[in-house]
């Protein structure tokens, strides 16, 4: 919870305010609303509960594969790329 909840404070807090069109259409932008599914989100999260569980537990080859994972679901879209 103490990971997760201000994480969810502060999305909520820019997507309320901040002017993100800049940062939308950008290249990371278009790759994000296009390949960042649920499922891939879901991936991320369970990414980082692993490096936290991990990182808890002093296990530097679980913090690793936490990060493995994560970076494997950001860069799903470049290692599976849609087909138009």
């Amino acid at each position: 919870m103490i990971g997760l909840v201000p994480l969810v404070i502060a999305t909520v807090l820019l997507m309320g305010w901040a002017d993100v069109e800049q940062y939308r259409a950008s290249a990371l932008g278009r790759y994000v609303k296009e390949y960042m599914t649920r499922t891939l989100e879901g991936i991320r999260l369970a990414g980082v509960t692993v490096w936290w569980v991990a990182a808890w537990y002093h296990r530097a080859v679980l913090v690793g594969v936490g990060v493995l994972v994560i970076l494997s679901a950001w860069g799903s879209g470049v290692i599976r790329p849609r087909r138009a």
